[in-house]
């Protein structure tokens, strides 16, 4: 598991490894496309938001990243776990584009474009951390 402060100057070094990974494990450029834009999207909203207020001192403000590739699915698996406040970005109602831009809430876009790059996403808050758990399909057949 890579651990690094929650902090958005450390994002590149985090997108560095998964990328590493993901060249490891011969991903197409369309994953790694996907995968890195959603990392990217996950690190930035934990950064900027899960530590907000937080009573923990900035040694304990953390970001883990796990890295796994399940042969079996074909899929590489993203872990981020943070103790900021308990957060499920999945429970944030996708945005109505039907609504005109001008007058849409801020925000939203980010967690809706990781939905639809991401196969599967799950979140649970366990033990006080926040999980949340990409899976991506080395084969899928399209973003």
């Amino acid at each position: 598991m890579i651990r690094v402060p929650a902090d958005i100057r450390n994002m590149e070094s985090v997108l560095n490894s998964i990328e590493c990974f993901l060249n490891q494990i011969d991903a197409s450029d369309q994953v790694c496309f996907c995968v890195r834009i959603s990392a990217e999207e996950i690190f930035t909203n934990i950064a900027s938001y899960a530590y907000v207020n937080s009573e923990l001192d900035s040694e304990q403000q953390m970001i883990g990243v796990s890295l796994s590739y399940d042969m079996e699915q074909q899929e590489v698996i993203i872990r981020f776990e943070d103790r900021g406040i308990p957060y499920d970005p999945l429970s944030k109602q996708d945005p109505d584009f039907d609504i005109p831009f001008e007058d849409r809430p801020v925000g939203g876009l980010g967690i809706f474009m990781v939905k639809r790059y991401m196969d599967q996403i799950d979140y649970q808050y366990e033990n006080g951390c926040n999980v949340l758990i990409l899976r991506k399909k080395l084969l899928a057949p399209g973003i």
